[in-house]
């Protein structure tokens, strides 16, 4: 089977728009467990794109990908320990960082607007003691792999 990066980049762009909607404007549609599984989702393939760039063999890394994900971005740093926390069921950490405490949704029905009700849910991801947004978590993900993409010389047309 072919693992090529640019499956996994858009598959990881597309879970960040899904969430994205249900954080911010999920219409007259409410449920409060549907932005943990989109968090879930979007974490997974976000952490997981760097073993995509490692065995893609048409890309060629001037960065070491396994060092940036796991000391050169606190973004994707939260990232591993959340997706891996999940993964195990919180019976070990794989990725360093500190260690998933909680995760909270926190739904919210906006007044009337020319739409309608407005409705979306946030997930709140407490590490170590600190509590995250995870909407604003992936944005910075997002912009580190973009980042990193761009200083390697990746780019990915798209599907």
């Amino acid at each position: 089977m072919d693992f090529r990066a640019k499956d996994k980049f858009y598959s990881m762009k597309r879970s960040y728009e899904r969430f994205m909607k249900i954080c911010t404007d999920n219409g007259t549609h409410i449920n409060d467990t549907e932005a943990k599984d989109a968090a879930e989702d979007f974490f997974n393939q976000c952490y997981h794109l760097k073993d995509w760039l490692k065995k893609d063999t048409e890309i060629k890394l001037i960065e070491d990908v396994e060092a940036f994900v796991h000391k050169g971005s606190q973004s994707l740093v939260l990232a591993g320990v959340y997706c891996n926390s999940l993964k195990h069921g919180g019976l070990r950490i794989c990725a360093p960082g500190p260690k998933l405490d909680q995760v909270l949704t926190h739904v919210y029905l906006l007044q009337p607007s020319p739409k309608g009700y407005i409705n979306y849910s946030r997930v709140e991801i407490r590490f170590g003691g600190k509590k995250y947004d995870a909407l604003t978590l992936a944005t910075q993900c997002m912009k580190e792999w973009e980042a990193f993409l761009g200083r390697n010389g990746i780019e990915f047309p798209p599907p």
